[in-house]
Order: structure tokens, then sequence, then C-alpha cells
């Protein structure tokens, strides 16, 4: 991932904005600078240099201005019909990469093995134009599944701090699995029962989370969010349960697992998607 980093997004930056101060450095060697006003230095060929045609009045900025123009052009062009992260490439959690991506023209982008934050900023913003390879998985299988709901430790109060929502769909997710300082608070357990291990859409999932987002936001509490999904039942959780909500007054933090560990705890810090307007 690091490679494709490197080599579709600070690569091709840096071409931009140094590839055009390269040409014209070359450039420049056959010129003299004869005027230098406040913000043009204006340039007239040498004598002796082996160019057939005369060129004068020539700015600097101007020309540097173009040349950036043409290879931010070419590179947008390029990028237009290719799709960012494309196939198994694990994504980044830094969003800024995927800010980047659409500004060197990338339009497409795939979901699939994209950590949630990164799946919630890009799906929340707009910020392509196509998702691909957001297909509904084994939905034969939903009728052998069904959503357990454990509410025994929410507290439906007014000016709640904060609330976990844990929503158990491919993999169980465990209270001990959770950061230390969030194991005791109130929170609403969503789990998928049948077929541990498979990708299953579900509409039924994703009608429970939209409950339980309801009833959290009522409270004013913060939601600590913690997720096993697949893609697609991630993009509708998205689409149908946190865009349809009343934003302005959610907040929501994500947590991502710590895949490195052989336990998958989750990371003591989550990363911020939404803050509640004042």
């Amino acid at each position: 991932m690091k490679k494709y980093i490197i080599f579709n997004i600070i690569m091709p930056i840096l071409l931009i904005f140094i590839l055009p101060i390269m040409i014209f450095m070359f450039a420049i060697q056959y010129f003299s600078i004869s005027e230098i006003n406040l913000l043009f230095v204006t340039l007239e060929i040498n004598e002796n240099a082996d160019i057939s045609n005369y060129i004068s009045n020539l700015s600097v900025i101007t020309t540097i201005v173009v040349l950036f123009s043409i290879i931010f052009i070419t590179i947008r062009n390029f990028n237009k019909n290719r799709v960012f992260l494309s196939g198994n490439i694990y994504g980044t959690n830094y969003y800024i990469f995927y800010k980047l991506a659409k500004l060197l023209g990338f339009k497409k982008i795939s979901l699939i093995r994209k950590p949630y934050y990164a799946m919630f900023k890009i799906v929340m913003n707009n910020d392509f134009d196509e998702l691909v390879n957001l297909n509904k998985e084994n939905i034969e299988l939903n009728a052998d599944i069904f959503i357990r709901v454990d509410e025994s430790k929410f507290h439906n109060i007014n000016n709640l701090r904060e609330c976990n929502l844990i929503v158990s769909d491919t993999y169980k997710i465990c209270l001990e699995q959770l950061p230390i300082d969030k194991q005791e608070i109130d929170t609403i357990e969503i789990e998928r029962i049948g077929h541990a291990g498979v990708r299953i859409s579900s509409q039924k999932l994703v009608n429970e989370v939209r409950k339980a987002i309801i009833k959290i936001i009522a409270t004013g509490a913060k939601i600590n969010l913690f997720l096993t999904t697949s893609t697609f039942n991630t993009y509708q959780i998205i689409k149908e349960c946190f865009m349809q909500a009343d934003r302005d007054k959610m907040e929501l933090e994500i947590f991502q697992q710590d895949t490195t560990t052989r336990d998958k705890k989750f990371k003591d810090k989550g990363k911020k998607v939404l803050r509640r307007k004042k």
C-alpha cells in the first residue's frame, strides 16, 4: 500500500510542482535576463543560442503556471478512468490521501479492505463519482440468520455523555476487546447470529443499527462505533443510518481494530467522523 501511495499520489504531486521549474531552469540556459520588473522577469534569447525562433518578453511566472497546468491536466486525464486503490489493496487511515487522489483526477474507488474511518469519510463527503465492486453478498443466507440486540447496558436518559454502539457482523466483538475506558460505559450491542465469518448483506442488521442510532442521538450522547461489518453492510449503514440522521446533533467517533495483535483489540483512540454543531 505504501508503494502504491508513493507512485500514484506523492510522485505525481512532486512532478506537478517540480517539473515545471526544472523545465524552466533548463530553458533559461538559452536566455539572458534583460529586465526585471516587480512580478515578472523578461527574458531574451542569447545571441549565440542555437534556437531558430526568437522569443522575447517571456514571463517566468506565466511560463511556470502554463507548464504546471499542462502537467496537472495530463495527470488528471490519465487517472480519470482508473480505480484508486483497486482490488485487494488495503487502504490508508489518512484521509488526506483520498482527497489528493480526487484532486489528481481519480473518479473511482473500491471500498473493499478500506478502514472504516476512511469509508465513512469517503461516502459521507461523496468524494468519488463511482464506488466499484460494491455488490450484495450471500443474500440467500438471510433466511438462516437473526439479529440480536442487547440494550441491557443502555440507560435511555438525557444528557448522556457517550455511548458505545457495537455492531458484530462477520465476527463477534467482545467487550474485552474495547479500550479499557470504554468497557463500563453505556452500550448497545447488535450481533448477527448465524454463519459466522461469512459476509452476508443484511437489511435486517442495517435496520437495527438505525434504530439504535436514533435512541442514542435522543440522549445527546457521543457515539463510539465498533464494527466488524462487511463492505456492503458498512456502506448501507453509512447511507441509511448516519447520512439520514440529523448530523448536526450527532457526534461520531470510530474505533479501528488493531489487526497486528492476536486478540484484535480495538485501538485506544478513535477517529472523529462527525462533530456536533453548537
